[in-house]
């Protein structure tokens, strides 16, 4: 599945909303899901064709600012739960 606008809008309205801690939680993994999914499609293009895989790495050091900045804006609810932060912390 795509990510869209329509996604970005819903994790935009949780996270400021934050009804409850499921939801920061819920908007978390929704966006490490978008950075993994883009992650594993530079990979598949770059398996599938050998011209693309010298442009692949190209693609690495943005998507490891974006895990970066996502990390960087982990709330302390966020840090404590297990889920989330044994996918994302070293």
């Amino acid at each position: 599945m795509l990510w869209s606008s329509h996604f970005e809008e819903a994790c935009e309205c949780l996270s400021k909303s934050s009804e409850c801690e499921g939801d920061v939680v819920l908007v978390s993994l929704a966006r490490l899901a978008k950075i993994a999914v883009c992650a594993m499609e530079v990979y598949r293009r770059a398996s599938e064709d050998s011209s693309y895989a010298q442009h692949a790495t190209m693609a690495i050091e943005p998507l490891k600012l974006a895990l970066q900045n996502l990390r960087m804006s982990f709330s302390p609810i966020i840090l404590q739960h297990r889920k989330s932060s044994a996918s994302i912390l070293p």
